[in-house]
């Protein structure tokens, strides 16, 4: 038996996956395709050629650049300000900036950001324990930069979490 017939069965039945010969009675599906789901994300499969094609056009070398800069700014901004410690590691940083603030947990600065339309994650060690366990983090402030983002929208960002950390410090 390969291994994915030694996998057994799968949480889901449709006439992709398996054959439903009576009420009681399935054969799954040989192989991988055991896995697979009879509906489809159409909208998504067309969403992911145009962002593709899009993707091509703009130049991956271009959003590359454009990224590490916006992000490398960002990172600083956000150091600059008092409270705010930026949590990133690595040689090679990312578009993702990840960061707390000081007397405000990662969930809260979150939702503040939230409720300013400013989109961000805030996950928590149960995301990540690999490296937020590692590194004693229970959670962190999120933000995925692309090359489409503004410095008016990163500048935006960075006030609004300078406001969030001034009123953590005040409570203090």
């Amino acid at each position: 038996h390969s291994m994915v017939d030694r996998l057994g069965p799968t949480p889901f039945v449709d006439g992709i996956s398996a054959e439903w010969h009576d009420d009681d009675t399935v054969s799954y599906s040989p192989g991988a395709g055991r896995f697979e789901w009879g509906e489809r994300n159409y909208a998504g499969q067309v969403g992911l050629a145009v962002a593709t094609r899009y993707a091509l056009a703009v130049g991956l070398d271009a959003i590359a650049g454009r990224v590490g800069v916006l992000a490398s700014q960002l990172r600083a901004d956000l150091e600059a300000i008092d409270g705010v410690e930026v949590l990133d590691e690595g040689h090679h940083r990312s578009g993702i900036v990840t960061f707390r603030v000081d007397g405000t947990d990662c969930a809260s600065v979150a939702a503040a950001l939230a409720g300013r339309r400013i989109n961000v994650g805030a996950p928590a060690r149960r995301n990540a324990q690999w490296d937020l366990g590692r590194r004693g983090l229970d959670a962190v402030v999120r933000v995925g930069v692309h090359y489409f983002n503004t410095g008016a929208e990163l500048d935006r960002l960075t006030m609004a979490v300078g406001e969030i950390s001034a009123a953590g410090r005040s409570r203090s």
